[in-house]
């Protein structure tokens, strides 16, 4: 079970069993942010989310992207042979991350828009959709290419794309309104890692002389390590090294995603105690550069 698996050890193949898990978690990270938008009044669509550019209603139009624009209609259009750009979307060759991003928010935007009051009810729609599609995956065609606006990948790579975005966007939302329940669910944090770990987010920057190698302490009932390891403009992962790390931090995973997601700075995370380290706090600050410019 998925439950069983070393921290974000990266899945190359799910038993059916498995994948079912990552169903129902699916259906579950759903249905929790569904059921909190269902408490909001008017008001609080209009107000101003975690993501900067977007309210809590373009957050939710930003979602039904996820679930029917990347994940069902990529993966379907995928099993059918047809890599090729949806209409409206851009060849994903060259395209650079700073057009995607507005791409992306175009996208939210005009969902928000065309679909007004029933922005949840497609929500919900959408979410089912991908969960009735993922049921149909099979070592088969784990590896069939798709489309995707950052480029064409094998099917599997979508899997636990709607369970890290759901989670995180949930709380995006709950900590601008409800921001004393806002947390990552502790289901989602193995995906969170495991995506951690594929050196997401990273940003490239100056290109390095050295290699540095930063450690984190994570987990609480089963305490692991995680090193990041940045040579040149790149970044590579290790977990449980007994290599000697330049710089060592301890925090818990839900920390460390807020951090490399970009929804909490370094500056924050050392001012609410959530992160402490060996050596100079100026490491911790150097590290977070690489992630979103701290």
């Amino acid at each position: 079970m998925l439950s069983s698996m070393r921290p974000f050890e990266e899945v190359d193949f799910m038993q059916p069993h498995e994948l079912k898990d990552v169903i129902a978690l699916i259906r579950k990270e759903a249905s929790n942010l569904i059921q909190y938008l269902e408490t909001l009044g008017d008001d609080d669509w209009e107000k101003q989310s975690a993501c900067e550019d977007w309210t809590v209603a373009e957050v939710v139009g930003h979602m039904i992207f996820v679930f029917k624009d990347v994940c069902y209609d990529g993966v379907s259009r995928g099993l059918t042979g047809d890599i090729s750009p949806p209409e409206g979307f851009p060849d994903p060759e060259n395209l650079i991350d700073a057009t995607r991003h507005r791409i992306i928010s175009d996208i939210a935007k005009r969902h928000t828009r065309e679909l007004g009051s029933e922005l949840l009810t497609m929500l919900e729609s959408h979410a089912e959709a991908v969960c009735k599609l993922w049921d149909t995956l099979t070592p088969a065609n784990w590896d069939t290419q798709c489309y995707r606006m950052a480029g064409i990948r094998p099917a599997h790579t979508f899997i636990s794309t709607p369970i890290t975005e759901t989670a995180m966007h949930h709380w995006d939302i709950r900590s601008r309104i409800s921001p004393r329940s806002a947390y990552l669910s502790s289901e989602s944090m193995h995906y969170f890692m495991q995506s951690i770990s594929q050196g997401n987010y990273f940003n490239r920057g100056e290109v390095l002389a050295a290699t540095l190698r930063y450690r984190f302490n994570l987990g609480k009932t089963e305490p692991y390590t995680l090193d990041f390891i940045i040579t040149g403009d790149s970044v590579s992962t290790e977990l449980n090294s007994n290599a000697a790390p330049h710089d060592t931090f301890y925090c818990d995973e839900e920390t460390l995603a807020l951090l490399l997601y970009g929804r909490l700075s370094a500056g924050q995370a050392i001012k609410l105690g959530k992160i402490s380290w060996e050596g100079k706090i100026e490491s911790f600050m150097e590290f977070n550069r690489w992630y979103h410019g701290g």
